[in-house]
């Protein structure tokens, strides 16, 4: 979450803050629309108010690297999960109780809402699922559905996942030319189905390299890493005593 990320990305908007890094905390642990960006109050006012969103779904978002040349190179992804930390209970509770993926090609420069062209996965026999990195388009992609959250009991929020490189389909491999990128993150959601207007975001990771071996990316609420745009969660030693499952 402190660490920027490890490439430029392509085609983005330098003056967003996700085309640099590090890991941001946007509602953070506090899901109100009275703990959101100024720029979001500013831009639905209706929802500037201390009401509580119950609702909440994982993404992820890959980006191409400016040094990328690979064009038969899919990215793999898998074991996508979401936790929330009580603070009634201090336990940790996994909130996506399915393994439904979709998403949706990106132009580039775009703002990553309502994207037109839908993303094409593969199973894969090792699990999760794989897909074909479109040039100049980015892939938005969601996992596990919208789920239900008690909003006042939320104390931190972890999104994590594992991604890599395999080969193409037509018999090359071109993955020593791949520079792609993945970040992930959670919106919450004010009610169930889909969105009406565009969320803010509890918060996303910096984006980190694939490689050709298994890794994994995380966003986590801390409150004293990553930028606070307002933010809200838990501190790092908190996260380090009291750390969420990990298989």
């Amino acid at each position: 979450m402190s660490k920027l990320n490890d490439m430029a990305l392509k085609g983005v908007n330098p003056s967003y803050g996700f085309a640099h890094g590090p890991g941001y905390v946007l509602m953070g642990n506090d899901p109100r629309g009275s703990n959101t960006p100024t720029w979001y109050k500013s831009s639905y006012p209706w929802l500037n108010n201390g009401n509580y969103w119950n609702y909440l779904i994982a993404w992820f978002v890959h980006f191409e690297g400016t040094e990328n040349s690979a064009r038969n190179t899919r990215v793999q992804v898998r074991n996508l999960k979401v936790f929330t930390l009580s603070k009634a209970t201090g336990q940790w509770h996994q909130v996506n109780q399915n393994e439904q993926v979709g998403g949706t090609y990106c132009p580039q420069e775009s703002n990553y809402y309502h994207c037109a062209e839908d993303g094409q996965f593969r199973s894969e026999p090792e699990g999760g699922v794989s897909y074909l990195p479109k040039p100049g388009y980015n892939m938005h992609g969601w996992w596990g559905g919208i789920n239900y959250i008690n909003g006042p009991d939320i104390n931190a929020v972890v999104v994590t996942y594992q991604a890599r490189l395999i080969p193409g389909s037509d018999g090359s491999d071109d993955r020593h030319l791949a520079r792609y990128l993945v970040q992930v993150g959670a919106d919450y959601y004010a009610e169930a189905g889909v969105a009406k207007v565009m969320y803010p975001g509890v918060g996303g990771s910096r984006s980190k390299l694939l490689s050709n071996n298994w890794q994994s990316i995380t966003f986590a609420t801390l409150s004293d890493a990553g930028v606070q745009d307002p933010g809200g969660g838990i501190t790092t030693a908190q996260l380090r005593a009291n750390p969420f499952p990990m298989d």
